[in-house]
């Protein structure tokens, strides 16, 4: 049999359906927008991910539409009143949407791309959380040079674009500038000399210490620079992420009166997903749970459990890997009992 060609799209089919995806991507998202938002990573991360899952992606792009360019076709989004632009520094910026612009409010409900990526890629981690089981993580935080402190790395020929930890810094960074211009106090030696460079990174503006204890200016030089870390477990590729992290939280309250409910949340930075933690909670302590979004937070979910599930958890959350130092139980029930 002859295989049937593969239909291209036309330009004001791919005009429909990018402008299509930039109103779903409004409405499903506007709480989490802020402004000014770059008109480049709109396109890449609201335009793009939120075309139809059907979509051929090398076709529906805006290349291919009758716009050809990113600029004109905003520029018709503008003009129907959804969203204003400004040029900042050469770059198109989108500075406010109109959520409530009847096209944006009428727009269908479809899957799309990124569900469909979701999904996929949800299917993965469950293959990898179930083969991770039992493996210890290890988490490591970083710090990244950022404004002012880029600077004193490079006096010190330190690269201002990795992440290092809080040994490095004490010991590649602050100790050996330090070394290079002989700042180390002449009878203390564990407080150095502020030079002009340091007190731009080390000192707020209404400071004037002429010296700092060592562990100082390093709790210092730390809070100066941006904060990642690394999350390493046996069978996975390290990632390296932006922020600080933070402990899994199991909090036990009280809900309707005296009926105690278990709270499980930020399990997500630990590879763990919402469908098999509750799942398996609920085998494992033979009680309802149920899954709902982190309240001011969309994208995780809490995970509750019916009854004081407190050791429960933390054993389930252990045999997966999580250091005992990663994980936070807050009992409040036992709080009031104690007033």
């Amino acid at each position: 049999a002859q295989a049937n060609p593969v239909e291209t799209l036309a330009a004001s089919d791919v005009d429909d359906i990018l402008r299509n995806a930039l109103l779903y991507y409004i409405h499903a998202s506007f709480e989490s927008l802020s402004f000014p938002y770059s008109a480049s990573i709109l396109y890449a991360e609201g335009i793009l991910p939120f075309r139809p899952s059907d979509t051929n992606p090398s076709e529906a792009v805006i290349k291919n539409s009758s716009f050809k360019k990113l600029k004109p076709f905003l520029k018709s989004i503008e003009k129907d009143g959804i969203l204003k632009l400004k040029e900042m520094g050469g770059e198109l910026n989108i500075m406010a949407v109109d959520e409530q612009h009847p096209d944006v409010q009428g727009v269908k409900k479809y899957r799309t791309l990124a569900d469909e990526d979701k999904r996929e890629a949800k299917a993965r981690a469950i293959e990898e959380s179930q083969a991770a089981n039992a493996k210890v993580m290890t988490i490591q935080e970083l710090y990244k040079p950022i404004g002012n402190t880029t600077a004193l790395f490079n006096a010190v020929k330190a690269s201002s674009t990795s992440q290092y930890s809080i040994i490095q810094l004490r010991d590649d960074v602050l100790s050996k500038y330090i070394s290079e211009h002989s700042l180390t106090h002449p009878i203390e030696r564990g407080y150095f000399k502020i030079d002009e460079a340091l007190k731009k990174v080390l000192l707020k503006k209404n400071e004037s210490e002429e010296f700092l204890r060592r562990d100082d200016g390093l709790q210092r030089l730390i809070g100066a620079c941006q904060p990642w870390y690394e999350i390493r477990q046996e069978g996975r590729v390290p990632e390296l992420r932006k922020g600080k992290p933070s402990p899994v939280s199991v909090i036990i309250k009280t809900r309707q009166g005296k009926r105690a409910v278990t709270l499980v949340t930020n399990f997500e930075l630990f590879f763990l997903l919402a469908d098999q933690l509750s799942e398996d909670l609920r085998k494992l302590c033979a009680a309802q749970t149920s899954i709902s979004p982190v309240l001011g937070k969309p994208n995780l979910m809490e995970v509750l459990v019916q009854g004081k599930q407190g050791k429960a958890v933390t054993d389930y959350l252990l045999e997966h890997g999580i250091p005992k130092k990663w994980i936070e139980v807050d009992d409040t029930t036992e709080k009031k009992k104690g007033k």
